[in-house]
This record gives structure tokens, C-alpha cells and sequence, in this order.
């Protein structure tokens, strides 16, 4: 019995998405809690930190960009084995900003029926708002201006 709860929780640990990894401050990776995060770390140890981590890595791609004070990273990901899209490492005076776009993968939902179900939606007329619309000439145009 506890060889087959162990083994379950193994199995839904490995199915779940990762989260972007941190840099901490002990140089081991932490997960992102949030979708933003101010690191007191300086950039250059951010940038490092994930050369290291994504160097080779298929479907990962990074750019920095910026000049001194103000250099940006972008962190792009199209694996199906991430929960995170894009992360963007901004340097600031306040330290270094991670904003994080999560990547969201929902399954498809079968709706069973043949035909596939349809939706007929029908609104009566009221009886006074068919005699109004009797009652009005519609190819009266009127007197033309010009």
C-alpha cells in the first residue's frame, strides 16, 4: 500500500509542468512563486545563472538587450514540459525584476452528439410590435433631398 502511494506521487510529480527556476542568492534554483519577482542579485549573476541552466536546451532561446543600468533579458520557451512562456529580467536601480508569463495547456472537451449540438434561440414577437411593423410603408422613401 505505501509502495503504490509513493509511486502515484512520483507519477503526478513528474506530469506537472515546471515552473521557471531562480537564481538564489546560496547559487541552487528556487521555483517561481509568482508571476513577479525582485531578486537582490545582481544582473550579471541572473544572467549567468540561467546561461548555465538553458545552454543547449531545445525549445529555450534567450536575448539580451540594453545598455549599462537598464539590460534586459528575454527568455522564451515552447516546451510542453514548462509552465512559463516568456520570462523577462529587467536590471533596475532596485535590483534585478523577473516578470514571468505563465503558459496555461488545457485539454480538449468532447461534446458527444451527432450532430454535433446546435443552439435555436427564439424570441416571439409581441402581437402590437407585428401590427407596427404591418403598419409601416417600407418602400416610402419620402421626399428626396438634395
Amino acid at each position: 500500500m505505501l509502495c503504490a502511494l509513493l509511486c502515484s506521487t512520483l507519477l503526478l510529480a513528474t506530469d506537472a509542468p515546471a515552473t521557471l527556476p531562480l537564481p538564489a542568492v546560496d547559487g541552487h534554483a528556487a521555483q517561481a512563486p509568482r508571476k513577479r519577482v525582485l531578486l537582490p542579485l545582481p544582473f550579471d549573476a541572473v544572467v549567468r545563472f540561467y546561461r548555465v541552466r538553458f545552454s543547449g536546451a531545445a525549445g529555450v532561446t534567450w536575448a539580451v538587450a540594453g545598455g549599462a543600468g537598464a539590460r534586459v533579458l528575454t527568455l522564451r520557451s515552447t516546451r510542453e514540459t514548462d509552465a512559463w512562456a516568456m520570462a523577462v529580467v529587467e536590471e533596475t536601480p532596485q535590483g534585478t525584476h523577473i516578470r514571468i508569463t505563465p503558459m496555461y495547456r488545457l485539454e480538449a472537451t468532447r461534446i458527444p452528439g451527432l450532430p454535433p449540438p446546435y443552439v435555436h434561440l427564439v424570441m416571439p414577437r409581441a402581437p402590437d410590435a407585428a401590427q407596427s411593423a404591418r403598419d409601416i410603408d417600407h418602400l416610402d422613401l419620402g421626399p428626396r433631398r438634395h
